[in-house]
């Protein structure tokens, strides 16, 4: 989760996120309403419940598609080396969270219409 809003430059230096702070450990107002927003079998409930923060900042971002898709792919892909990594069921809704992200910006223009912007492939949907 690097991203200059979460992060102070004093956690910058020391490679790490800002220590969490209270409204960081219980989902936000507009985070209900983004898990609200999304399909009942898409819904990242595990996330919200080990993970507010996360679904806190993508309420906050949610309506910026360029920014979203970045969040996004720092979430996945550890760049600063030292990460555990989220447990596979957070990682699958992380997943379905982008599939439905995608599907609602179909047709939208957005940084994936500009020429010369690499896109992140997208992994095949299992069967349940």
């Amino acid at each position: 989760m690097k991203t200059s809003q979460n992060t102070s430059p004093a956690a910058k230096a020391q490679g790490g996120r800002r220590p969490a702070a209270p409204q960081d450990l219980r989902l936000s107002p507009e985070g209900e309403a983004l898990i609200a927003s999304i399909p009942a079998d898409q819904r990242p409930l595990r996330l919200a419940e080990r993970y507010p923060r996360i679904v806190n900042h993508m309420s906050q971002i949610w309506h910026r598609r360029a920014e979203v898709e970045r969040y996004l792919t720092e979430l996945m892909i550890d760049h600063r080396g030292d990460r555990q990594g989220f447990a596979y069921d957070i990682v699958l809704e992380l997943m379905s969270l982008r599939e439905h992200f995608d599907s609602i910006q179909e047709g939208r223009p957005g940084p994936l219409d500009i020429p010369g912007f690499i896109q992140t492939p997208t992994l095949p949907r299992r069967s349940r």
